[in-house]
C-alpha cells in the first residue's frame, strides 16, 4: 500500500516472543516459584542484595544497597518486561516446608556457608511470598538469545536453588519464546557460578579479558551459552 514501507522478515519472528511475555504466568518447579517483581518486594532485595557476599560476584549490584534503590530497580524492570526487553522474576518458595533450610545436603556448588535460617518472616504485604533471588533473561530479539542472570541471597546458597530456577527459565525461554541461544557470563573468581551453567548443558565459550570492575579491580568474565537445538537434543 502506498506509504506504508514494509516490514522486515525479522519483525515478524519477535512478535511471538514479545506476545508470550505480555501473558507470562509464574513458572512452578519442585520446591520453587518464580513471578513476576512487586513492589512490595523491595525491602526483601535492599536486604538480600545488600549483603556484600553477594555484591562481591555481581558487578551490576549497588553496594551499598541504599534506600529507594530497589524501588527504581523494580519499576525498571517491570517497564522493561511491558516492552518486552527483559524478564525479571522473584525467586520465591512454593511452601514454607520446601525452603531447604532443614539440613538438606547442597546440590548447586555454590560457595558460602547458609546460615541455619534464612526466613525471617519478611513477606510482602500482599501476602505473596518472599523472594530468595533474583533470576533474569534479557532479550536481543532480533538474535534471538537472551542473557541469562541471577543471584540468590546468602542463606539460601548450597541449597540447589539457582540450577532449579534456571532450569526452568532456560525451559522457557527455548520452549515458549523459541529463542535460539541463551548465554550467560560470570567473573572467573567465582567458579560457582560456572558450575551452575554446566549443570545446564552451556558450553564453555571463552573469557572476556577485564571485562568488568568491581571493589576497584578488573574482572575476567566466562562466557557460556546453549543453542536451541542443543537444548531440543538433550530434552
Amino acid at each position: 500500500m502506498p506509504g506504508f514501507a514494509p516490514a522486515r522478515e525479522e519483525d515478524f519472528e519477535e512478535y511471538p516472543a514479545r506476545l508470550a511475555l505480555a501473558e507470562f504466568q509464574p513458572l512452578e518447579t519442585e520446591r520453587l516459584r518464580l513471578r513476576l517483581l512487586h513492589p512490595s518486594d523491595a525491602p526483601t532485595i535492599q536486604r538480600l542484595a545488600g549483603e556484600y557476599e553477594v555484591a562481591k560476584t555481581l558487578s551490576y549490584l549497588p553496594h551499598p544497597y541504599e534506600d529507594g534503590i530497589a524501588e527504581l530497580f523494580i519499576d525498571s524492570a517491570l517497564a522493561e518486561w511491558s516492552r518486552g526487553e527483559a524478564l525479571h522474576l522473584a525467586i520465591t518458595m512454593k511452601s514454607p516446608g520446601g525452603d531447604g533450610l532443614d539440613g538438606d545436603p547442597p546440590a548447586d556448588g555454590l560457595d558460602g556457608d547458609a546460615p541455619a535460617d534464612g526466613l525471617d518472616g519478611d513477606a510482602p504485604a500482599d501476602g505473596l511470598a518472599p523472594l530468595i533471588g533474583i533470576i533474569a533473561l534479557e532479550f536481543n530479539h532480533l538474535a534471538r538469545l537472551a542473557e541469562l542472570g541471577y543471584w540468590l541471597g546468602v542463606p539460601y546458597w548450597n541449597k540447589g536453588y539457582a540450577t532449579e530456577a534456571a532450569r526452568a527459565v532456560v525451559e522457557y525461554g527455548f520452549k515458549v519464546l523459541r529463542l535460539n541461544r541463551i548465554q550467560a557470563r560470570h567473573m572467573t573468581n567465582n567458579p560457582a557460578s560456572g558450575r551452575v551453567l554446566q549443570k545446564l548443558g552451556m558450553a564453555y565459550e571463552g573469557t572476556h579479558r577485564q571485562a568488568t570492575r568491581r571493589f576497584g579491580a578488573y574482572q575476567d568474565l566466562a562466557v557460556y551459552a546453549i543453542l536451541r537445538s542443543e537444548y531440543l537434543a538433550k530434552d
